[in-house]
């Protein structure tokens, strides 16, 4: 932004001194299009500026995506099938114990049977409950694919508009190399109103630009905000982890205590 602020500079005290016979029509031109080059060099410098940020926003929003999606699965197709397998190794040993005792009447058979049905609500129980926030979890996702084809809709509206602009400035290209566009019809009048425009539409840009800078302003703490929660939340997994695996060894030093019921 110096650099940019010195070369803007340079177009403040530059104004044409010109005073021939074109008449001050042309002279007042000649100034408000210089005011207006100057103008435009600034706005230039604060859109180009806005689309470097918002292309290194869209960066970093991908980076946060991969990271969740590793998240994502490091915690779904992970930590989870692990836990899930700890699950069923609990009530594998919970069944095998409890058949492995002995009862010397219907009072204790009963008791081992109830148990075993006890374990079976158990297990049941919570299988219905992670159910329902499996369901729950996949309906946010559900959700996220929605946003997502919105968003890939809304791109490929941009990129409409893109191909669209391009069109109508290719044909003005092509007017200007075939001659049929040129100089020889202008005037002083023709040539104010065409400045009397530019200065129009850079000032509405210059409001577009500075609505841009805050919304991408607020699109860094956001980022900055998810990037953070991202890795906490890697954190937490792996906590968890080292949980999962501690519980699967008491299973395993459990199973080895029921291999000697037999």
């Amino acid at each position: 932004f110096e650099n940019s602020e010195k070369v803007s500079s340079m177009f403040a005290d530059h104004a044409s001194s010109s005073t021939d016979s074109a008449g001050e029509a042309v002279v007042a031109n000649a100034a408000k299009i210089l005011a207006n080059k100057k103008n435009l060099y600034d706005l230039e410098t604060v859109v180009v500026h806005n689309e470097f940020l918002a292309y290194e926003h869209r960066a970093m929003i991908e980076e946060n995506r991969d990271a969740l999606l590793r998240n994502y699965l490091a915690a779904f197709r992970g930590n989870r099938q692990l836990a899930n397998f700890n699950t069923d190794q609990i009530f594998a040993n919970r069944a095998a114990v409890l058949n492995a005792v002995d009862t010397t009447d219907e009072v204790q058979e009963n008791w081992v049977h109830s148990m075993l049905n006890e374990a079976k609500v158990d297990y049941l129980e919570h299988r219905a409950e992670l159910n329902g926030h499996l369901a729950e979890v996949s309906a946010i996702m559900a959700s996220f694919n929605t946003q997502l084809i919105s968003v890939n809709a809304r791109i490929m509206e941009g990129n409409e508009g893109i191909t669209e602009f391009n069109a109508k400035r290719i044909a003005t290209n092509t007017e200007l190399l075939a001659g049929s566009l040129n100089a020889t019809g202008a005037t002083p009048e023709s040539n104010a109103e065409r400045i009397e425009s530019n200065a129009a539409r850079i000032a509405e840009i210059e409001k577009r630009a500075s609505a841009n800078s805050e919304l991408i302003e607020a699109n860094s703490e956001i980022l900055k905000r998810n990037k953070k929660h991202i890795e906490k939340n890697a954190e937490l997994m792996h906590e968890r982890l080292e949980d999962i695996e501690e519980n699967h060894e008491h299973l395993l030093k459990n199973a080895e205590k029921i291999a000697d019921l037999f």
